[in-house]
């Protein structure tokens, strides 16, 4: 009795560590062969509806979020689907001001003085 009921535990835990192996190369793979960004599965459900401008402001945002930038088409796209509304046009233009304020690595800036000549006392 002993015996099969061994035989009955070395097969379990053999087909666990079969399951858990599998599992785990399977988690494996996905995730390197993944390629499908957040904006790519909300630009799908968009496309599904292409007269939501709620669908479009989520792609929008997870677009941004993976590129770091709008949709070139973005402003064109907005008037069609939701004309007159100020909130794409506000986000283009608080990422072109974003881009105006980085900070600039380069021998040129660091050899400019930080307070300007008017500032400075005599």
């Amino acid at each position: 009795m002993q015996s099969a009921m061994r035989m009955t535990y070395h097969w379990l835990v053999r087909v666990l560590i079969s399951v858990i192996l599998v599992r785990l190369i399977c988690f494996c793979f996905s995730e390197t062969t993944r390629v499908a960004t957040e904006s790519d599965r909300l630009k799908g459900a968009w496309e599904s509806e292409p007269d939501n401008p709620g669908l479009y402001i989520e792609y929008v945002n997870a677009y941004q979020w993976d590129f770091e930038s709008y949709p070139a088409d973005m402003l064109t796209v907005a008037e069609r689907i939701d004309p007159g509304n100020a909130l794409f046009s506000t986000l283009q233009l608080a990422e072109m001001a974003d881009a105006c304020t980085k900070k600039v690595d380069s021998a040129e800036s660091k050899s400019t003085p930080s307070i300007s000549p008017v500032l400075r006392k005599g």
